[in-house]
């Protein structure tokens, strides 16, 4: 069950104003729901009966974000982790059992 519609990724994504990456943006979308939900070890859908938690859904919001924006998978810049706070907004919900 998706959490967020293509509407509010666009918003979040200031590309409300054209539908050229609408497809791009679902699969985006997709991939970093599963994301979240693999990082967190949980199935947030039944937990949560579909209502995944605000801190969650702004972790999503925000690799969407970086990843529509930074779509190569190198660059020129050193390597190293950015500091989105995607793992801090995830970390109280992850299952460490």
């Amino acid at each position: 069950m998706s959490q967020l519609t293509i509407a509010q990724v666009k918003a979040f994504c200031d590309a409300a104003d054209f539908s050229d990456d609408d497809e791009l943006l679902a699969d985006l979308k997709d991939a970093a729901e599963a994301h979240v939900k693999d990082h967190l070890r949980r199935d947030l859908d039944a937990e949560m009966l579909g209502v995944w938690p605000a801190p969650c859904l702004m972790a999503v919001k925000l690799l969407i974000a970086h990843w529509y924006l930074h779509r190569e998978a190198v660059s020129e810049k050193a390597g190293q982790e950015v500091p989105l706070g995607v793992t801090r907004l995830l970390a109280p919900y992850r299952d460490l059992s």
